[in-house]
Formats: structure tokens, sequence, C-alpha cells
């Protein structure tokens, strides 16, 4: 099924904290004011034609000649032409006529793709020098912060294959000269700027490229999901993030047109296409069924526009529509999904907070963008081991072989590289966090056991993953977890082919004393929240006395020495987690409340609630987990934004679970509201 044309407004395939700017547009496209809202270039018409009844240019110019307008470009395959008029107007009184012409089949706006400005959190840099039992460990500095990686058991793979496909980046171009990236970059053409300089002027392609196929091995830096592959860099997408469908449709069809001799001797097989639009466009769907009948995969972004509206090219039949998921395997907030009545999402991939190249260095990015060079680097691999599939055998190998998700309306599965690639052993794969500053905890000890026999020891990365493969057997086994300055913590998960998820929290010895010692934390998981100024949630600790007393990060919590309570997380610099320490000096009673907070800044959206959230709210009495809820799913009135959680009774050392959603006026009186 095709896509249909939607009128929502556009959103872009990189997820970010900023407000979006003006964009620029070229001085050659005419009347554009007005392009940014009318997602097309004002004036320019797009006209395709069936080559066998319109043999050359003269065969249209002379039609566009009788509406009075010249040819500005003819296609790559020379099927479509690009006509400039004078206005707007001019352009539109023309459609009927043109679209009357014979050999025309079809005549549509020369609209835009894009993406937005981008904003990062840079990296942090250093080595590690842990044990490890994994079967392909580069020595990529960062490559221990690369959570994605792991997720798709990268580590459990052998050596990358030889003669891998070369992976087509069509985006806002690539940095050539980055030292991840420089000894494979191929210089491909510049659709933007009509030249053969693909150079990044975002930062956007160049993410995409490290993902898709960053240099590896080589001490510094990230690891590409298929180091071997080279990369066709072709830019359609200028330095503010856009580009037109004209640019997008001569990207691709100049890439149907290489072969390995344009690509370092490497077959250019995959396509990837981090950009879109909310309008079908038929350029661009002429130019990807040309890649498809060369029997090359085409990997494109759903969208983040967290719906189940069509974005294309992702929507595109004949491409691979890629969704994006978050460390535990739920859909990010941001993720577009399709239903069961129409499908047009094909597969998931990591899309949250991945480490990538950037222009002069390393940057994290969250996108259904991130996500689609995932797969592009996994197909890569895929076909490397397998180079005799068709390109309907690696679909369906990448689908088969992919793991459970949730947060989707159907069934979306994220891809496994270890099990693309033929792996068959049995794993056990988690993360593990400091509880009171949730916040992953690299350098743990990890052990796995079954009956006193131990089959894994390994460690958490800077990410907190750990993975342990080859599990003899289907059954329970039990996880030790181990650091010095926290309390050794044991949790039993049963095991069946595979087990993703058994994610462990540590606590914190806190102080000479660790006897009737009491930790909470709030984290999101799958629903992660707005990030935008004031707009975060809050832990209050209520002394319930005839005059209630509050204790949060807002009022003044009790920190003298010895403290008795500290609260030192705060959601609003940190924008997913919050924590508080609570020592038995303290005494009597505390009831724990969550409370969302918009202040003067913004109002959170009706769905960004409490209820249905799924925050996960984690007790710890004496560094043991005691109780883990998650935000009830009702009800979901505006007022309802306030989680009575429970109440810790630190004469008694008990703690008692409310988990109930509570409105404004039900809130203790000292809880500050807005």
């Amino acid at each position: 099924m095709l896509p249909k044309s939607v009128t929502t407004p556009f959103v872009a395939f990189v997820l970010i904290s900023l407000l979006v700017s003006a964009f620029a547009f070229p001085a050659s496209s005419g009347a554009v004011k007005d392009a940014q809202q009318a997602e097309y270039i004002p004036g320019e018409l797009i006209v395709g034609v069936d080559v066998r009844q319109v043999k050359s240019s003269a065969d249209i110019a002379s039609v566009a000649a009788s509406v009075g307008v010249v040819i500005e470009e003819v296609s790559v395959n020379r099927d479509a032409y690009l006509l400039g008029f004078k206005s707007d107007e001019q352009a539109t009184e023309a459609i009927d006529a043109l679209r009357a012409a014979p050999g025309v089949l079809y005549v549509e706006r020369n609209g835009i793709m894009r993406i937005p400005p981008l904003d990062s959190l840079e990296a942090k840099t250093g080595s590690e020098n842990l044990p490890t039992i994994e079967a392909y460990n580069p020595n990529d500095e960062l490559r221990s912060y690369q959570w994605h990686l792991d997720k798709i058991l990268y580590q459990l793979t052998a050596e990358p294959e030889y003669d891998p496909p070369c992976i087509v980046v069509l985006d806002t171009g690539v940095d050539y000269t980055h030292a991840d990236l420089h000894d494979k970059v191929i210089k491909g053409r510049d659709f933007f700027d009509n030249d053969n300089d693909p150079m990044d002027a975002n930062g956007h392609g160049t993410h995409v490229a490290g993902i898709a196929a960053g240099m590896t091995n080589n001490i510094i830096g990230i690891s590409g999901v298929s180091p071997r592959s080279n990369i066709l860099a072709v830019r359609v997408l200028g330095p503010s993030g856009w580009g037109t469908w004209w640019m997008v449709a001569q990207g691709i069809e100049w890439a149907n047109s290489r072969t390995s001799t344009a690509c370092g001797g490497q077959d250019p097989r995959i396509y990837n296409l981090s950009l879109g639009g909310d309008d079908y466009s038929a350029i661009v769907s002429t130019a990807i069924a040309g890649a498809y009948a060369k029997g090359r995969l085409v990997t494109a972004a759903a969208g983040n526009s967290n719906s189940s509206a069509y974005i294309y090219p992702g929507s595109d039949p004949k491409a691979f529509g890629v969704a994006a998921t978050e460390e535990n395997d739920r859909r990010t907030f941001f993720s577009n999904y399709d239903t069961a009545a129409d499908r047009w999402v094909d597969i998931a991939a990591p899309g949250w907070n991945i480490l990538s190249t950037v222009p002069g260095g390393y940057a994290y990015y969250s996108g259904t963008s991130m996500a689609a060079p995932v797969v592009a680097g996994l197909a890569a691999r895929v076909w490397a081991k397998y180079p005799t599939y068709t390109l309907a055998q690696l679909r369906t190998r990448i689908q088969a072989t992919a793991d459970s998700t949730g947060g989707f309306p159907r069934t979306i599965r994220r891809v496994n590289l270890y099990r693309a690639l033929g792996g068959t052993g049995r794993t056990l794969q988690g993360q593990v966090f400091d509880a009171a500053n949730v916040a992953p905890l690299a350098g743990a000890s990890v052990i796995v056991s079954q009956g006193g026999t131990t089959f894994c020891t390994t460690w958490t990365k800077k990410s907190g993953f750990y993975t342990c493969p080859s599990l003899p057997a289907a059954g329970r086994y039990l996880i030790e977890v181990s650091k010095s300055g926290h309390p050794t913590v044991k949790q039993s998960w049963s095991v069946g082919a595979r087990r993703f998820n058994a994610n462990l929290a540590m606590s914190r010895n806190l102080g000479s004393s660790k006897a009737n010692n009491w930790t909470t934390t709030i984290m999101w998981t799958g629903w992660q929240p707005y990030e935008s100024k004031g707009l975060e949630f809050d832990i209050w600790l209520v002394d319930p006395g005839s005059v209630p007393t509050c204790y949060s990060t807002w009022s003044n919590p009790i920190d003298d020495d010895p403290w008795n309570i500290l609260l030192p997380v705060d959601s609003w610099a940190r924008g997913q987690t919050e924590a508080a320490w609570i020592k038995k000096a303290y005494g009597g009673t505390l009831q724990v409340w969550v409370t969302l907070w918009d202040g003067a800044y913004n109002t959170w959206p009706d769905t960004a609630r409490i209820t249905g959230s799924r925050l996960l709210f984690r007790v710890y009495k004496n560094n043991k987990q005691v109780a883990a809820l998650r935000a009830p799913n009702s009800p979901t009135t505006n007022t309802a934004d306030n989680w009575f959680v429970g109440t810790i009774n630190l004469d008694t050392n008990k703690w008692t679970s409310a988990n109930q959603i509570k409105t404004d006026g039900q809130l203790p009186s000292c809880v500050m509201v807005p």
C-alpha cells in the first residue's frame, strides 16, 4: 500500500532539546520566503515522464514552453524534469496542463525533507582495562559507552566479515576528515550544492555514518556496526538539515547507477535515509523502486512524532522502515509506530542516547535517525556472511532473528546482530544502576551461577551493560553483582533461549551504621520525559505531623552531620531521575509522594501525565530492594499529577505501599504545586 498524504506538521528525525531555529534556503530557489511553512519550494514543479514516450529533453521542453517555463534540471535517469516558474501562482495554474501532456506520469510540487538543528551531549573519554569474555572486543576508547552495540550482542560476534557491502549515506554529507571515518569515506555527489564535495556542515550525516560503519579497533573513538564497510557519502540535505524531493531522488538515482568501482571495490547494496517529511513523493518513490529492483536495501527512519502517521520515505513499501527503542527494549517515547491494520514499520533498533561521530568529535543523539543506520550496518554484516541472499531473504532473516520489544501497538522486533549472523548460544543480558544516582554503574563485577556452579564472570561497561553468553541450559540463574562502596546484590532470573533486561540496582553504603538506612529512587523507563526547562517531577518526603513538614530538593533537606535526609539527584538537572537517602536517625514516619512540576515555564502536555507514564519507583531497606512500583494507569485527569507511593515507618523499619494517583487538592499542604 502506498502511504497516504498527511497534513500534520513535519517532525524530523533527531530528538533535540532546543528551539528550532529559522531555516535558510538557497538563493536559487526562487520565491522561498513561504517554503518553510508550505513544506515545498514555491514556484517549482517536478514532472515525471514515461521514457518510452518522452525520448529527450526536447520532447518535454515544448510542453514546458507551452506553459511559459523552461527546464531547470533533468534527472539522473532522464525520467523527471524540474521546472522553475516566476511565481507559485503560475506553477499552480500549469499543473493541469502538464498532467495532460503525452508521456507525463505525474506532476508534483518540489517538496522538502528535513531534519532539525542538532543538539548533543559530548561524550566522556577514557579507556577500559577490565577483563572480558567477549568474542569481539575492539580497543576503541569510547566503545564501553555504546550501549546499542551491547544490546544487539555485537560483542558476541566473531571478527567482522570481509568483503561487506558498501553503505550509501544519503544525508547532510559526511565529515570525510574525521579521525574515525577518513580511511573509509568515499566522496560521492553533493546534490545540495551541485558539486562533488559532500562535506557535512550539519553533523547529522557524520553521526549516521559513524553508527553504521565507523572505523573500529583503531584505539580512538567509537566502533561501527559494520566496521569493514566503506561509506559512500551522498549529500542531499544542506547545513540547516533540509533538502528537496528533487535532491533526495537524484541522490538515490545516482547511487542506483553506481557499481563497486565507485565504492572502493564494495557493492553499494545498502542505502540509509535518516530523513523525511509528511507527504508521499512520486519522484522519491520511483527512485526507491529503482534501488529495490536492483536488489538494494533502503533503510529509512520511521519518524519521531510519537504517532502512527506516515513519514515518508520510511513508509514506502519498498523501504525498510525503522522504529527506535531504548535500553529496556521499549519504544522510545518519540518513535513513530504502525498498527496491525496498517503495517509500514518493518523493524526496530536502538535509537536513544546513541554515541557516534560528529565533526570535531563525538556526541550522543537520539532519534529514529540513529536507529536506521544500526539496521544498515547489521544488514551489511549479514550480507557479507550470506552473500547469495536476495533482498527478500535478507529482510526476512533480519526480522526472524530479532528480539521482542514493548510499547508498540503490534509486534515489532529489535534487531539482534549475533542471532542474524547465526549465533545460537543461550545468553543473558542486563544493565546495572547506581540506585543513589539512578545512573549506569560501570566496573561492577557480575557473576552468573546455577546450583553453586559459576558459568560467567564479567564486568559492567560505562553504559552499565553486562552480557553473559553460552549458558548451558534453560532455568533459573543467580546473578551476583558487587563493587566497592556498594552492598552486594543477588537476584535470580529465569533464562530460556535468551534473556534480556535482567536489570539490577545497587544502593550505597550509607554511613558507619548500615542498620535501618533507606534509599528511594525514581526513573522513567520506556516513556522518557519531555526535557524542556521547567518540566520535571519531584520526590517529596512528607512528615505527616499536626503541621506537615515536606522535604525535597525544593526545600531544605536535613543535611547536617551526620545527615538524616538527603536528596542528591534532581530531575531538573538530570531529566530522567531523582533519588532520596534516609537515615534511621531521623525517626518517625515519612510519606513518599511524586509530583509533576511545570512551574512558570511550560505546561506538561496531556500525553505526559504521571498516570500511565511507566515511572518506576524503587525502595531499598538496608541496601536491599523491598519494593518496586510503577505509576498506576488511572485516573488521567489534568489535575491528577500526584502519586502517593507509600509510607516508610522509620520506628518499626517497615514500608507500606499506597500506589495511588491523587489530585492537587489531596496533596499534603506543604507540597508545592505550580
